[in-house]
């Protein structure tokens, strides 16, 4: 079986990747700053840290495996500028998802098992 690896996980190279947006507290201020969806945003990271971690827990209570992964902001907003996007979830969302796509690619790789932008929920990132 091939395996790919997304930051410190390991999965096989035909198995469906779920991944949610993460965030880094020191980011979260900026975050609001530049979404345009920020009335549909918490005030605070750690009220968004604590909502995630329960949707997270309730996913994969129910057999749905997500893979929390960092968003850094800045790289958001250069990403959607290029495109002409808003900053909003679906933006968010692509863009994650378009990262996920680029280390499933990268089979096995160096740069794909060092990704900074990974993080391992169970660490309690």
């Amino acid at each position: 079986m091939t395996l790919n690896r997304i930051g410190d996980t390991q999965v096989p190279a035909t198995e469906s990747v779920n991944a949610v947006a993460w965030y880094r507290p020191e980011q979260w201020h900026r975050l609001l700053e530049v979404s345009a969806d920020r009335h549909e945003l918490e005030d605070t990271w750690a009220e968004w840290y604590a909502n995630a971690t329960k949707f997270v827990l309730r996913m994969r209570s129910l057999g749905v495996k997500l893979l929390p992964f960092h968003v850094d902001v800045e790289e958001l907003v250069r990403w959607c500028k290029e495109r002409g996007l808003p900053i909003d979830g679906g933006s968010r969302s692509e863009l994650v998802a378009q990262k996920i796509r680029h280390s499933r690619g990268i089979a096995e790789s160096e740069e794909s098992a060092t990704d900074e932008h990974s993080v391992d929920f169970d660490r309690n990132q």
